[in-house]
């Protein structure tokens, strides 16, 4: 058995999530059942701000008692000062008028022990939220924290059982955070010996039981281990439950209905098939919901021009307030301007495209530039306009594209758009050789055939000038 190293990875990292936007405030809006439901689902922020409102409308000992059960629940997420919290007296509210409260109260500040006391009269009573509250008196949340109301020594084994038993109790009773921790403890042989059925079996109790973000964990767990189609299925079958219901936390929401359109796009997991119609529903649901990536995958789906069960002209225009935004994603901007120049299940509109390819463009996205350059070779929604395009080219080889050094190489040895000059195709075709662009160095050497041998060394030169930051040529 080992008492340090838990790895309940997803529990950590949607905590800290949840920390970053200021504790409490989220769960001060709106109803005290939709905060209670984010709080289930593992928000932190909710745990807290359900604590405050049970706090201020404690009708007797139950209200109190929940109300610390949620702030365990923070606790257990890397909340630390919810002891200090609940040790300063908080946790009493109409009671405070009492002497004897005041008293209690104030010699709690002092003494944590006093927290302990009133845990364990609580969990005495088969409150089982105290009982899993109590148990981090004898197991951290993770190794480094300190015990509640005790020092950051590692427990012993009289206090391990100690644990074990209170959060036994709890999850006998239902509380979906005891099963989810004790889940942990068994798959990671954390103060137990390993026991991965038995692990498991905690985790699907809990996420049965509605912790969404027990659900989450356990269909990330199982798909890492799938080994076959049924392992998958399952996986993500509690993938999918925990992004249900919109409870989990938004960003946290966001991560998970990505994830699981990944997996429906690229079926990166034994036994799973491509299914764009599901993957579009679940990045329907993350764009619907604020996420600028799920935006761009959406537009990458639809590019494969291939059904999604979705009107993709209704898909674009729920794309586009993201992609026409300011200062938007370079890469989506690029990708929804090709929706409209492609005329990609949408009506081909090249003034649109053209308009948000330039913006790509001039903002430095380099492939924007070359797409740029192609039309006004081609002169397709533009006049054509061999100088225009080989302006843009040069834009991106000086970005350090090799594609666009390269074509820039044959627009001077054609002298299409600028002055016919085998020298700057030579260097260019030289500076996409050296990395490896294809047909570069071909190109580079039949240049040579026809060049003097002060030609080639003045585009030597000039090669070798542009790679020191001496390069002078024009834009």
């Amino acid at each position: 058995m080992k008492q340090g190293g838990w790895r309940w990875q997803h529990t950590v990292a949607l905590a800290a999530l949840a920390l970053g936007a200021g504790l409490g405030s989220a769960a001060a809006q709106g109803s005290m059942g939709e905060a209670i439901e984010r709080a289930e689902a593992g928000d932190v922020e909710a745990m807290v701000g359900v604590h405050r409102r049970m706090f201020r409308s404690a009708e007797g000992p139950g209200d109190v008692y929940t109300g610390l059960g949620w702030l365990a629940r923070a606790y257990a997420a890397g909340y630390v000062q919810a002891e200090s919290i609940l040790s300063g007296g908080l946790w009493m509210p109409r009671e405070r008028d009492d002497p004897r409260v005041r008293q209690e109260m104030g010699r709690s500040r002092d003494d944590p022990q006093a927290l302990v006391a009133w845990l364990r009269e609580a969990a005495d009573e088969e409150r089982a939220f105290a009982a899993y509250f109590l148990h981090y008196h004898y197991l951290p949340p993770r190794p480094g924290l300190r015990r509640l109301g005790a020092g950051a020594s590692a427990p012993g084994d009289e206090e391990i059982a100690s644990g074990l038993r209170l959060l036994e109790r709890a999850a006998a009773a239902g509380e979906r955070a005891a099963l989810r921790r004790l889940g942990a403890l068994y798959l990671e042989g954390e103060y137990v010996e390993m026991d991965a059925e038995r692990g498991y079996g905690y985790w699907r109790e809990s996420a049965a039981l509605g912790s969404a973000l027990c659900a989450w964990a356990l269909g990330s767990r199982l798909l890492e281990e799938a080994q076959g189609a049924d392992e998958a299925q399952e996986a993500l079958g509690w993938l999918e439950r925990a992004a249900e219901g919109n409870i989990l936390p938004l960003r946290s929401r966001l991560i998970l209905l990505d994830e699981i359109a990944d997996l429906y796009m690229f079926a990166d997991a034994p036994g799973l098939s491509i299914d764009n119609v599901r993957a579009a529903h679940w990045l329907r649901l993350a764009v619907e919901q604020g996420s600028g990536w799920g935006a761009f995958r959406l537009v990458a789906l639809l590019k494969r021009g291939e059904d999604i069960g979705q009107d993709p002209a209704e898909m674009a225009d729920l794309i586009a307030p993201f992609a026409e935004a300011p200062g938007a994603p370079l890469d989506l901007v690029r990708e929804f301007a090709t929706l409209h120049t492609d005329g990609i299940g949408v009506e081909r509109d090249m003034p649109r495209g053209l308009a948000l390819l330039r913006e790509a463009a001039e903002r430095g996205h380099r492939q924007a530039m070359h797409d740029l350059a192609h039309y006004y070779v081609r002169g397709e929604g533009v006049l054509q306009d061999f100088g225009e395009a080989t302006r843009w080219l040069r834009r991106a080889a000086k970005a350090e594209d090799a594609r666009a050094q390269y074509l820039l190489a044959q627009f001077y040895k054609l002298g299409a758009g600028v002055e016919q000059s085998l020298v700057m195709a030579h260097k260019w075709a030289n500076l996409a050789a050296a990395s490896e662009e294809d047909g570069a160095a071909t190109l580079r050497d039949q240049l040579l055939i026809a060049m003097t041998p002060e030609e080639i060394a003045e585009a030597q030169a000039r090669a070798r000038a542009y790679l020191a930051g001496d390069d002078a040529e024009e834009d």
